[in-house]
């Protein structure tokens, strides 16, 4: 379950945007073809309903925010995958459900329903007045959901809805940094994606998502990671002016390789990871390359 949820996550990192909305287009076409009460729903409930899921949708992204570390390091985080998929599936049902009984008033049918979930074209639904506003299918609601007052509810919530996503933003951005020097993490992550994707895959994956130049420390920069076949190698320059005695001790080199537990998964799964460190003039300084067993791990 685990390796499913790892892929599906690895998917909303990928395409992220695109992966919800078709989960919440296929929501929204049940949650439609399921209204068949033929009823319709005036432009400011329509406002404040839409305004509520919208808040209810970021707060649950705010929620995974919180529980995506700690789960990719669990047995459950086919949990906190599963959860995801059934908010933007339940999101679009209640979206569909509402856009149908919209344009049943303004249009006349409910075919028109499928103009929510067109960017743009959507504010059509929010803006057209109804076509008979004595319908006896007509959807009476409390004073707050209409009229002025339902449109300053509406608004307050959009206004909500916009103080959360930045929530989310800054959480989101915590999450990263943390998980960027969380090692356990990292090595959970890794080992989902082998799991998941297979050695070679992982390996380019993680070659195209790592950003150079890094700095290691005062005298060490990371300036290249390349994957090939299933092999790991990584480049690296010297700036001290005793980088030659790295060319004397290659444990130095297998000691970090082996020290390093993101790296324990690809040679788990018989990879191997190859260092390769570089005086600025570009002259090799020393090398090594860690194979399986080479760790005992």
């Amino acid at each position: 379950m685990n390796s499913i949820a790892s892929q599906y996550l690895t998917l909303l990192e990928a395409d992220g945007l695109l992966m919800n909305y078709l989960v919440i287009v296929v929501g929204g076409l049940i949650g439609g073809v399921a209204s068949k009460d033929h009823q319709e729903m005036d432009r400011v409930p329509y406002f404040v309903y839409w305004m509520l899921v919208a808040l209810l949708a970021t707060l649950a992204v705010l929620g995974f925010g919180f529980l995506i570390l700690s789960a990719y390091q669990s047995e459950w985080l086919w949990i906190v995958a599963l959860t995801a998929a059934s908010v933007a599936f339940t999101i679009g049902c209640f979206t569909g459900r509402y856009a149908v009984q919209r344009s049943r008033s303004a249009f006349g049918t409910g075919k028109l329903g499928c103009l929510a979930f067109i960017p743009i074209v959507n504010i059509l639904l929010f803006v057209w007045p109804p076509e008979d506003k004595r319908s006896p299918r007509r959807i009476h609601f409390a004073k707050p959901m209409t009229g002025s007052v339902g449109f300053a509810l509406g608004s307050f919530l959009f206004l909500a809805t916009i103080f959360v996503a930045h929530l989310t933003e800054g959480i989101v951005a915590d999450v990263a940094a943390r998980s960027s020097v969380n090692d356990g993490f990292q090595e959970s992550t890794i080992s989902q994606l082998v799991e998941t994707h297979g050695l070679e895959m992982t390996l380019r994956i993680m070659s195209s998502e790592i950003e150079t130049p890094i700095t290691i420390n005062a005298t060490i920069d990371l300036v290249r990671v390349e994957a090939v076949g299933t092999q790991l190698r990584r480049i690296y320059t010297v700036s001290s002016p005793n980088a030659g005695s790295i060319a004397d001790s290659a444990s130095f080199i297998v000691g970090r390789i082996c020290d390093a537990r993101p790296l324990a998964p690809i040679l788990r799964a018989g990879g191997s990871v190859r260092e390769v460190y570089y005086s600025p003039a570009g002259s090799e300084l020393g090398a090594a390359t860690v194979m399986h067993g080479d760790c005992g791990v």
